[in-house]
């Protein structure tokens, strides 16, 4: 099973598309979390100022505030922060196979980056069943609702999993 949160789903989700089929048979389930599917449209802004960058960042509410008060530390993150932003914008998905697996999708009700609908789009490329769950928080949701993410993704993947006689899982 694959899981990823923001633009760790597009990644995942172009890993779990270019498994050779043996492997692609294999992947049972693929969570994404805080990302619209990878068909919609782009939106994404590619930060080149500083303050920009860690406006946005601010914005996210995902970051500790201190971190982002330490200038060094911050001089030493933000050309890996630029990167990730960098290409996040500059993903095009071009059609191709889809998923063979259900596909679960996790998002927060006021994320700024994914509305409702975007978050349905993970239907688009799946062969297989596609669920939303929505939770109360922004683009890091799941900071605070931890529990219950992984309460979803351990049930998903234990539905997944065949009983043994004595009641054992396979």
């Amino acid at each position: 099973a694959f899981f990823g949160h923001s633009m760790g789903a597009t990644v995942a989700f172009e890993v779990g598309r270019r498994l050779p089929p043996a492997a692609a048979d294999r992947l049972v389930h693929f969570f994404a979390s805080g990302r619209r599917g990878p068909a919609t449209p782009r939106r994404d802004r590619y930060y080149h100022a500083d303050d920009e960058l860690i406006a946005e960042i601010r914005r996210l509410e995902g970051t500790d505030s201190s971190l982002l008060a330490d200038e060094e530390l911050l001089q030493m993150v933000l050309p890996a922060i630029r990167n990730d932003y960098r290409a996040a914008a500059t993903y095009d998905y071009r059609p191709g196979p889809l998923l063979r697996c259900p596909v679960t999708v996790l998002t927060g009700d006021t994320d700024p980056n994914v509305t409702a609908g975007e978050a349905a789009a993970w239907a688009e490329v799946t062969t297989a069943t596609s669920v939303v769950h929505t939770y109360p928080g922004g683009h890091f949701y799941l900071n605070n609702q931890i529990d219950a993410v992984c309460g979803r993704v351990t049930a998903a993947l234990t539905a997944l999993t065949p009983v043994r006689p004595g009641g054992v899982g396979g």
